[in-house]
């Protein structure tokens, strides 16, 4: 037979369409042959020829091959192999290993370390190998699997943690030395650049987890850390929560990841809703949405006071992504029964209900009926201040971070469900009349045909030059160190200085424009 040809069709399989096709007909002939080989030699005499012929094609272009023909062949052909000639694993471990001192790969090619990586995983995958038989005879080293896991490619390092991750059986258990070398992947490659791979980490990591890991998890979550590293730890932080679901009386032999998060990670997950990737901050979300009822830290009232206080003075930060956090704050606290004591001891729910009655609503209606209230109170004292001088308003208390509050928080309501009937009506009537006249106080602005608002578009140096100083004026004087740090108000005195001093300027450009 013409040694070539394997090594002809394989080149065909870097096209996807022709993949299938391709390794089914190698598929047949590599098994005519290894049946005309077997009826003219004696016991195992036949197979070196039929390595030669069949895998050594094979393994050349797992090590130097184009990453999507190596991946097409690894997925079609190597299991038909390996279903073949179980026993061809061996030779292919052992030309590997001797090759990946010298061969290790780089960014780029997968090299003879990767090559090894991914027969291992293929054949774990489909029974013909299991993790205690690499550990037990010495197949392959421990070292050898963690440069894996931490090679160049991100594919190599897929394959390793899939070798890990992946197998024929899923009663198998796992064994100590691969709970460490999951361990030790997480440690590492946590602040994956590509989305894809974050994906994949996360699949692939769909097993049992230990309180060491989450450990790491909640560490990876350090203030400043990046959104790469934030990302996937807190999509596996959600993925413990699914495997290990909150249930009373569950046997206490199970892994409960509540009882890995105290006061400080809870903490930790409400500084993410301050992450200026609306990813993280929903990954936040959920996460403590599923962790938040059996949590000892949301059943303390005082806790309840300070995280509203943030919510509400972020609520009209000049930042717009501020409001954005104060929304998540916000919808989540919704769901704590402490809020209504909170919102009871801010006067919020004079004239509407006492905390412990209407005992038959839902506790999310009442707490967004209370939340509502407070933002459209401060709504309304913000309006008639714009009213007056609308810079200032810009400068001091935009008004868009409040309504962005109120409409996050109605979404969250269950509308077909409301049972405090009179007093929403009450609200849904203030609601709209507030809006007219935000809408109304507002339209000087927000309505001008200019594309940028209203700046006058004017080449007259002079009118530039104080039109210049009004938005040097109004440029936002916050920060976003709410979690961290109080914020400071000017005095107010300065700040109606500045108003005066302000309104002045205005005045005088409209007259110079008209």
């Amino acid at each position: 037979m013409d040694r070539t040809i394997p090594a002809q069709i394989l080149d065909i399989m870097s096209d996807q369409s022709f993949a299938p096709y391709a390794s089914d007909l190698l598929e047949i002939m590599f098994m005519n042959h290894k049946k005309q080989l077997t009826s003219v030699m004696e016991g195992e005499a036949w197979i070196d020829d039929w390595h030669e012929t069949w895998v050594s094609p094979l393994l050349l272009i797992l090590c130097d091959g184009n990453p999507e023909q190596a991946t097409y062949i690894t997925d079609c052909y190597l299991p038909k192999l390996l279903k073949c000639s179980p026993e061809s694993l061996n030779y292919m471990i052992k030309i590997l290993q001797t090759s990946a001192e010298s061969s290790v790969g780089s960014s780029n090619t997968r090299g003879a370390l990767g090559a090894l990586m991914a027969c291992l995983r293929t054949a774990r995958a489909h029974g013909h190998l299991q993790f205690t038989d690499i550990m037990r005879n010495g197949l392959v080293s421990v070292g050898c699997i963690k440069q894996g896991l931490v090679h160049q490619h991100d594919q190599v390092q897929i394959d390793a943690l899939g070798l890990l991750c992946e197998s024929h059986r899923s009663t198998e258990t796992i064994s100590l030395e691969e709970m460490q070398l999951i361990k030790f992947f997480v440690r590492y490659n946590l602040n994956s650049q590509s989305p894809a791979v974050r994906q994949q980490i996360c699949s692939l990591l769909k097993k049992d987890f230990m309180s060491s890991l989450c450990d790491m998890l909640f560490g990876a979550l350090f203030p400043g850390s990046s959104h790469p590293t934030r990302f996937t730890a807190l999509t596996l932080l959600g993925i413990i929560a699914e495997i290990f679901p909150i249930s009373e009386g569950q046997s206490e032999i199970l892994f409960q990841i509540t009882q890995e998060v105290e006061p400080s990670r809870v903490q930790t997950l409400l500084h993410c809703f301050a992450s200026t990737f609306e990813e993280v901050k929903i990954l936040a979300f959920e996460l403590l949405m599923k962790l938040h009822r059996a949590l000892p830290y949301f059943q303390d009232p005082e806790k309840m006071q300070p995280l509203f206080q943030v919510a509400m003075q972020l609520s009209t930060s000049t930042k717009p992504y501020d409001c954005v956090t104060a929304s998540y704050l916000l919808n989540f606290l919704m769901y704590q029964e402490g809020l209504l004591q909170v919102c009871f001891k801010n006067h919020l729910l004079l004239d509407m209900f006492q905390p412990g009655k209407n005992s038959s609503s839902n506790l999310v209606e009442k707490n967004a009926l209370a939340v509502i209230k407070g933002l459209l109170e401060n709504l309304e004292g913000e309006i008639l201040q714009a009213e007056k001088s609308l810079l200032q308003a810009a400068a001091s208390f935009p008004m868009y971070g409040r309504v962005h509050c109120i409409t996050g928080t109605l979404h969250q309501l269950p509308l077909n469900n409301l049972t405090l009937i009179p007093e929403w009506k009450q609200m849904v009537a203030k609601l709209i009349m507030m809006s007219y006249k935000l809408s109304a106080v507002v339209s000087p602005v927000v309505q001008s045909s200019s594309p940028e608002g209203l700046i006058p578009m004017d080449i007259d140096s002079d009118t530039s030059e104080r039109l210049q100083l009004i938005l040097r004026e109004i440029q936002p004087c916050d920060t976003n160190d709410y979690f961290t740090e109080p914020k400071l108000l000017e005095e107010q005195s300065e700040l109606d200085r500045a108003s005066e001093r302000l309104e002045n300027i205005y005045t005088e450009i409209r007259g110079t424009l008209r």
